[in-house]
């Protein structure tokens, strides 16, 4: 193998993909970092392409795998469709990210899935009712008309979260972090919303009937034609 000669602490990821784009590998890698070839120490060349990443030397031409050098890291392609069984199996084997899967209509009904990561997840008309959510990481997930209701979603981070007309009654989301989130039109009637983050959170026709909103700091919150019948404000 090359030397491998470190000029610098910063890093720089490749991301390489085959013909077909069902195979994703990423490449992290010490920028600036420098290979000379073993045979007659000029600096080599690095080649990308979809079969991989090698090392290439045009003084003597010696092609070498660059694998043994680098961090390899399979990642998941940008969508991956999952059903309930094989999520909810890979979270009891330890795995917690599964961010930018799509699970549109997947039924997960009291499922427990605290911690998890579904950041930019497609879960569209998904049924996670009763759903264990604590702390889980949905940010820029896409929410639109799934049941949410009675869900524990403490602290959650659903930042940028697209959940127009979900229903997220009697939900438990105190601490959840809300920013910048669409839930126009969402039902959240009852929803415990206590000390959430809803900066920029657009709540426009929204119903919070009953809904418990102390410490929530709602200035920058676009809540036209929400109806606040009942609701907890202080």
């Amino acid at each position: 193998m090359p030397t491998c000669v470190k000029n610098s602490s910063q890093k720089f990821t490749y991301l390489i993909s085959s013909n077909d784009h069902r195979n994703t590998i990423r490449y992290d890698q010490d920028f600036h970092t420098q290979h000379i070839c073993p045979c007659c120490s000029y600096l080599l060349l690095r080649h990308i392409d979809c079969q991989g990443i090698y090392w290439y030397c045009s003084h003597c031409h010696q092609q070498m795998p660059a694998y043994n050098s680098l961090k390899i890291l399979a990642i998941k392609n940008e969508e991956i469709n999952m059903n309930a069984q094989e999520i909810l199996q890979k979270y009891a084997d330890g795995e917690r990210d599964f961010s930018r899967v799509t699970l549109v209509h997947v039924c997960l009904c009291n499922a427990n899935l605290v911690g998890v990561h579904l950041d930019g997840a497609d879960l569209i008309l998904a049924n996670l009712k009763g759903a264990a959510l604590t702390e889980a990481h949905l940010e820029q997930a896409k929410l639109n008309q799934s049941n949410l209701a009675d869900a524990k979603m403490i602290r959650a981070c659903l930042i940028g979260a697209q959940m127009i007309d979900a229903d997220l009654s009697g939900a438990d989301l105190r601490g959840a972090d809300l920013r910048e989130a669409n839930l126009s039109g969402a039902k959240l009637g009852g929803a415990d919303l206590r000390n959430t983050r809803l900066e920029g959170t657009d709540l426009t026709g929204a119903d919070l009937r009953g809904a418990d909103l102390t410490g929530v700091n709602l200035q920058e919150t676009d809540l036209l034609g929400a109806d606040l019948t009942g609701a907890y404000i202080n």
